[in-house]
């Protein structure tokens, strides 16, 4: 992992994902990698197009990020912040 770019040690690395961890559609020259900030998995752009509010390391308390996600997180994040919010999910 690079230390210059922190938050990126549990990302899987490229050369592992042929294709989209969510559609399973496969990578090409023009159909690109991106990878979900919060698990790290490599999924397509239609799969990733999402945002979650992420605390990395060294940020200050409350700083957050939006960054990008897959639909799997994004899902779990929202469905915690209802429930934990009490508002029904």
């Amino acid at each position: 992992a690079d230390p210059a770019k922190p938050g990126r040690e549990h990302w899987q690395d490229d050369a592992a994902a042929n294709s989209c961890r969510g559609c399973g559609a496969a990578f090409t020259l023009f159909f690109r990698r991106h990878h979900c900030r919060n698990c790290g998995g490599v999924f397509c752009s239609d799969c990733s197009c999402f945002e979650v509010a992420v605390h990395r390391p060294g940020d200050a308390d409350g700083q957050v990020h939006l960054t990008r996600a897959c639909m799997w997180c994004f899902k779990s994040v929202v469905c915690h912040a209802t429930t934990a919010s009490g508002a029904p999910s």
